[in-house]
């Protein structure tokens, strides 16, 4: 599973948009679904840490194993490293 954190608390999933209170019963019917649920998590820079603090809350909750995936949303990916 995948999912996708902004700034304003939104969290983009594979069937809609959600709020990052709506997130644990979300996760949790597709934890239901799924035998060892991983979650890969991508957000940009400005995305508070209380905001990812509970989307982790809620990932670990529902049994997910969380990845973390962080950038700026404005990068190609073609620049080299910092």
């Amino acid at each position: 599973h995948v999912i996708s954190v902004i700034n304003s608390g939104q969290v983009f999933t594979h069937d809609g948009l959600r709020k990052v209170s709506e997130l644990r019963d979300w996760l949790k019917l597709q934890a239901a679904k799924t035998e060892s649920p991983v979650l890969l998590v991508q957000a940009d820079l400005n995305v508070t840490t209380a905001v990812l603090a509970e989307v982790a809350s809620a990932a670990r909750s529902a049994g997910f194993e969380l990845i973390w995936a962080a950038g700026d949303p404005g990068a190609t990916g073609t620049e080299p490293a910092r």
